[in-house]
């Protein structure tokens, strides 16, 4: 788990992110296949992704932290 921290118009969004891949593909194509996904870690940030997209500013990374260990 990877966390992330971004700053939104003026508000700081904690985020998460997994990537996913496949163990034991049976097809080639999808031996080299990854998909991140990223979550809100905290209310604000979970409400802040619920609002209207009009509402939306543009994003400012602050911090990308690497975590220790298998996720």
């Amino acid at each position: 788990m990877i966390p992330m921290i971004l700053r939104l118009d003026g508000r700081e969004m904690r985020l998460f992110s997994t990537i996913t891949t496949f163990g034991t593909p049976m097809d080639i194509t999808l031996d080299e296949v990854a998909i991140e996904s990223y979550y809100p870690a905290d209310a604000e940030s979970a409400a802040y992704f619920e609002e209207p997209p009009v509402q939306r500013g543009r994003a400012t990374r602050v911090s990308s932290q690497t975590g220790s260990g298998d996720s």
